[in-house]
């Protein structure tokens, strides 16, 4: 009877070093569509995703390429649209985006540029529209918008011009028409909205508000030959 239970112990010893060991190795993993394409293979090791991952649209194009190192993503993603032009380009560290990324339209335009750390945005920010126009351009710290915000229509025209302070506005906002024309600004005092004015394409004033929090307290709307039509107080 005893060397029974001793043999049966050397089997499942046998069979747990087994596991531990297949575990410890890199099995691949290979997944395929319907049609029979590829659509993914990778490695797993100790349970978690280990080296190279590669997926493909079902056209067979890869449509992303990366690397993971104990079950998270590390060093640059690279993103595929399904024409095979780069979708984008991602730096991880841990898991997390840290570093500068980018990512690029169909025609191989830049859609956007920015920095990261620890998964937040942190530094430039960039975007731009198809035909290459800067769209807007800030700077981040810590995940939240830090100083100069500004944004561009597509024909190089500035749109808005602010300033933010620990991720909201500061101080004096401007907006424009697309021909340049100012169309609105207004001043925000600790994030929070004070004033603002709105102007016609003409360049007449349209309307005043007054706000106290989030409230509107008192407005005055104007002609265009700047004679008062109204005035609203709360």
């Amino acid at each position: 009877m005893r060397k029974i239970i001793f043999i049966l112990l050397v089997i499942i010893a046998v069979g747990l070093v087994s596991l531990f060991l297949i575990s410890r190795l890199e099995i691949p993993h290979k997944i395929y569509y319907e049609n029979g394409q590829l659509e993914k293979e990778f490695n797993y090791k100790n349970n978690k995703r280990e080296g190279p991952y590669k997926a493909y649209y079902e056209n067979g194009q890869v449509s992303r390429e990366e690397a993971y190192k104990n079950g998270k993503l590390e060093g640059i993603s690279r993103r595929y649209h399904e024409s095979g032009t780069l979708r984008s380009e991602l730096v991880y560290k841990g898991g997390k985006k840290d570093g500068f990324s980018r990512a690029y339209y169909d025609n191989g335009r830049m859609k956007w540029e920015a920095g990261h750390k620890g998964d937040k945005f942190d530094g430039v920010f960039k975007t731009y529209y198809d035909n290459g126009q800067l769209r807007s351009d800030q700077f981040y710290k810590d995940g939240k918008c830090e100083g100069p915000y500004k944004e561009y229509y597509e024909n190089g025209n500035l749109k808005s011009d602010s300033v933010c302070k620990d991720g909201k506005y500061e101080g004096l906002l401007k907006w424009f028409y697309e021909d340049g024309q100012l169309k609105g600004e207004a001043i925000y005092r600790n994030g929070s909205l004070g004033e603002s004015k709105v102007y016609r394409e003409d360049g007449s004033l349209e309307y005043i508000e007054i706000y106290e929090g989030e409230k509107i307290i008192n407005r005055k709307t104007y002609y265009e030959d700047g004679q008062l039509v109204s005035e609203v107080e709360d």
